[in-house]
C-alpha cells in the first residue's frame, strides 16, 4: 500500500516528550500528527492524509453537534522489551467500528487502509511509544459527521481521524484491583437500542450516576441490566452480583474475545 502523504510540523512545533518513567494517566497527553480522512456522498473516503495535531474548524450547524452521529474506537500499541512495536487486534477495532457506523448510518470503511493507516501514523510517532511496564500508546480512532445541515438525516460528509497518545493506567489506583458501585437504576445502553455500536450517545449516561453520593467514593460502576440475566443472590453472609453469558451486549469486547 503507498505511502499515506505527511505534512510535517517544523521542529519549534513538536511537542516535548514525557520523560522515561513519568507518570502519564489516561488521555492527557497527546502527540504530534492526527491521521485524516474525509468523505462526501457520491465521492465516497478520499484525501487520507498525516498532519500536525491541531484543533478542528466545525460548522456550528455539523450534524454531530446537533445529533451525535459520531463513533469511536479505542485500540493500544505496545513496546516490547526488544524495542519492537505491536498493535493489539486492530482488525478487531476497526471492523466493530464500521458495525458501529453501519448503525448510525454513517460510511464504512476499508478495514485493511484502516489498519495500514493506524501503521503508518504510529510508525511516524514511534518515539511516542513509552516502554514502562503497564504504559502503551492509546490509539483513538473517530469518525463525525461534519455536514452543516439542521433536521435528523443520513450525513452526506464525513471526517475520519485517528489520534494517539501514551498513556499508563485508566484509574489513580494503577493496576490494582478496584471497587465497583452497582448501578440499580441508570443503564447506558439496553437491547433494542444502542446495542453493540460505539457512538458517544452510550457514554453521557455513566456521568449521572458518578454524581452520587455512594458513586463518587469508587472508581468504577457497573450497570445492572435484567433483560442480560444478570441476577442478586444474597445469604446471610453476603450479596453477590451474578452475571450470566450475555445475550447481548452494548459493546463487544476484544479482551472478552482474547483466550486466556
Amino acid at each position: 500500500m503507498a505511502d499515506i502523504p505527511i505534512v510535517k510540523a517544523g521542529p519549534k512545533k513538536l511537542k516535548k516528550k514525557p520523560d522515561p518513567g513519568a507518570q502519564l494517566g489516561f488521555g492527557k497527553i497527546f502527540s504530534d500528527y492526527l491521521f485524516l480522512m474525509d468523505y462526501k456522498k457520491g465521492e465516497g473516503w478520499k484525501n487520507p492524509r498525516i498532519e500536525p495535531y491541531k484543533p478542528f474548524a466545525l460548522d456550528p450547524a455539523a450534524l454531530v453537534l446537533h445529533y451525535g452521529q459520531e463513533v469511536f474506537e479505542g485500540l493500544k500499541a505496545y513496546r516490547w522489551a526488544n524495542g519492537d512495536i505491536y498493535l493489539f487486534r486492530p482488525r478487531m477495532n476497526y471492523e466493530r467500528m464500521n458495525r458501529s457506523a453501519k448503525r448510525l448510518c454513517l460510511p464504512e470503511m476499508d478495514v485493511n487502509f484502516a489498519i495500514e493507516a493506524t501503521r503508518q501514523l504510529v510508525r511516524l510517532e514511534k518515539d511516542w511509544v513509552p516502554s514502562a511496564s503497564g504504559s502503551s500508546l492509546y490509539i483513538r480512532p473517530n469518525m463525525i459527521a461534519t455536514e452543516p445541515a439542521l433536521g435528523v438525516q443520513v450525513a452526506k460528509e464525513v471526517l475520519f481521524y485517528i489520534m494517539v497518545g501514551p498513556v499508563g493506567a485508566y484509574y489513580p489506583q494503577g493496576f490494582n484491583p478496584v471497587d465497583i458501585y452497582l448501578e440499580e437504576k441508570y443503564i447506558r445502553a439496553a437491547a433494542g437500542g444502542w446495542v453493540k455500536p460505539r457512538p458517544w450517545p452510550i457514554t453521557p449516561p455513566a456521568c449521572w450516576p458518578r454524581k452520587r453520593p455512594m458513586r463518587k467514593a469508587l472508581p468504577r460502576s457497573c450497570g445492572s441490566t435484567p433483560s442480560n440475566g444478570n441476577t442478586w443472590k444474597k445469604s446471610e453472609q453476603a450479596t453477590s452480583f451474578c452475571t450470566s453469558a450475555m445475550k447481548w451486549s452494548p459493546l463487544p469486547s476484544g479482551g472478552r474475545s482474547s483466550p486466556g
